[in-house]
């Protein structure tokens, strides 16, 4: 089990209290930014923008809630399988047809970036069922960098945890025109 992620979950009231402090500097922020304009389009978007900020942050806090009821039932009805729950970023559909898996990715100043051994397989796993690609996208200054998911990865151990490093420079530009060849 992820202990550092357990340790997250356990404490989810903390974090619950963190996003509503945030919450409410975003609701202060868009609030005064309203004071500003007397346009009904501007004040739409921002009411827009409060709901959407907040909604963001009170998924991850209701997603943490919900990682520690799963382990609350894991431990009480002595599930023995390893159970590895994972967000999955960007599933498209396009009509009735999934056309990718998406993987979003962060870096911080370029540095290559890890991807974790079971979030890979979950990600894998669901490939192989739909039937669809899956993607790691990455932004980086200003450009999104592009890897399809492989077969094989040789995964190496860093502390308690499997790793990929996908290395920034063995990513392809995605350009519009790429993306829309994916969709089609």
């Amino acid at each position: 089990m992820d202990t550092r992620a357990k340790r997250f979950r356990d404490n989810y009231q903390f974090f619950e209290s963190f996003g509503n402090v945030i919450s409410s500097q975003i609701e202060a922020f868009l609030n005064f930014y309203k004071l500003t304009t007397d346009d009904h389009d501007n004040i739409k978007f921002i009411n827009d923008c409060k709901a959407f900020l907040t909604g963001n942050i009170g998924e991850i806090i209701r997603g943490m809630k919900f990682s520690r009821f799963l382990d609350k039932v894991v431990e009480k009805y002595n599930i023995q399988e390893p159970i590895f729950a994972t967000n999955v970023d960007k599933i498209v559909r396009v009509g009735d047809e999934f056309k990718a898996i998406f993987e979003i990715k962060f870096t911080t100043n370029g540095k290559d970036v890890l991807l974790k051994y079971n979030h890979y397989k979950t990600l894998k796993l669901m490939a192989e069922k739909l039937g669809v690609p899956v993607y790691i996208v990455v932004e980086n200054e200003g450009e999104w960098l592009i890897k399809p998911i492989r077969e094989v990865y040789d995964f190496c151990q860093t502390g308690k945890y499997w790793n990929k490093r996908l290395r920034l420079s063995e990513m392809g530009k995605l350009s519009y025109e790429m993306l829309a060849s994916i969709l089609r």
